[in-house]
């Protein structure tokens, strides 16, 4: 307790000093000068003694095997198997845990943080690599309307990973959309699978924004890759043109 009082306390004194420093603007010549990382001497054995425990722990956890890969996953546009495996697993987790069956999953591309996961073994740390963010898994019921507002975003995007729908990108355009291997029907409704950030209308998708029967799954898209992937034991992902480009 007494270690951890005097640390706060020389915390609190540096930040006190830095709220009392006043910057007085002089002149506007510039320069610039390389620092070399040592000489910052940044390292502080005191605090890496205090973390040092809690890190040991956390690296424990991440590295934890959960399943493996037969081949590289990659991010990829129209259509990626890394992309695949995020809404394969998001499909695969509502199907258990939601009453009615998921016709279409839907995320986006830049919500892939990393740009593969090599072959082998994949840690738990690797899925959140991939997955950072604490987005919640939401399912809308929407009409085929909305759906294909939502598929021509993914389109003009030039891909976006999705399970469940095929189409044909042409000219930016989604042509040709099957849904469950039956054409897209405007006044049809459609379950979608998708995260909160989507549903909330993220990365232009506002025709989905206060999407009124929508209900919230109260589970994190990466607790649900990494449930799949331990269920899987090795995946073994493939694009199986969900998404193709007309040339």
């Amino acid at each position: 307790m007494k270690f951890q009082h005097s640390f706060l306390t020389l915390i609190t004194w540096f930040l006190l000093q830095a709220c009392n420093t006043q910057y007085v603007q002089t002149g506007k010549q510039t320069s610039s000068t390389r620092i070399q990382y040592d000489s910052l001497k940044l390292y502080d054995s005191t605090a890496h003694y205090f973390i040092a425990p809690y890190k040991k722990q956390l690296d424990a956890q991440m590295n934890v095997v959960i399943g493996s890969t037969q081949t590289t996953l990659l991010k990829e546009r129209p259509e990626g198997t890394l992309g695949n495996l995020i809404v394969d697993a998001a499909v695969w987790y509502a199907t258990k845990n939601y009453p009615k069956p998921i016709d279409v999953s839907v995320m986006n591309y830049g919500g892939i943080r990393i740009p593969s996961i090599a072959a082998g073994n994949i840690t738990v740390g690797k899925i959140y690599e991939l997955m950072p963010f604490d987005n919640m898994l939401d399912v809308l019921e929407i009409n085929g309307t909305t759906l294909n507002e939502l598929l021509q975003l993914v389109a003009a995007n030039g891909g976006w990973p999705l399970a469940g729908v095929q189409f044909t990108i042409s000219n930016n355009k989604a042509v040709d959309i099957m849904i469950g291997g039956e054409l897209l029907q405007l006044n049809k409704t459609y379950t979608l699978i998708t995260s909160d950030y989507i549903a909330n209308g993220g990365d232009n998708a506002v025709m989905l924004k206060n999407y009124s029967k929508r209900t919230g799954l109260n589970y994190k898209l990466r607790d649900a890759i990494l449930e799949y992937v331990k269920s899987a034991g090795q995946l073994n992902m493939q694009n199986n043109g969900r998404i193709t480009v007309k040339p």
